[in-house]
C-alpha cells in the first residue's frame, strides 16, 4: 500500500473509499480515519449507537480491512 493510494476501508458495519496516508503515527496494525467530513464515509464503518447529549456516533475502536481496489 502507497501514501496517496485509494483504498477500502470495511467494518462489520460499512464501508468506505479513502485515500491512504502512510507514516509513523499509528502503532502496525492500526489504522486511524478522520471522522469530522462526513462525506468520506467513516461514520459507516462505526455502529448505529449515538451518544444521547451530544448525538455524535460512537467512536470506538472498530476492527476494519484495508484493501486496495
Amino acid at each position: 500500500m502507497r501514501d496517496g493510494a485509494p483504498v477500502v476501508v470495511e467494518s462489520r458495519h460499512g464501508r468506505a473509499r479513502l485515500v491512504a496516508r502512510v507514516g509513523e503515527e499509528t502503532a502496525p496494525g492500526q489504522v486511524f480515519c478522520a471522522f469530522h467530513f462526513p462525506a468520506s464515509g467513516v461514520n459507516r464503518l462505526t455502529s448505529h449507537h449515538a451518544d444521547t447529549v451530544t448525538s455524535c456516533p460512537e467512536y470506538k475502536v472498530t476492527a476494519v480491512r484495508v484493501s486496495v481496489p
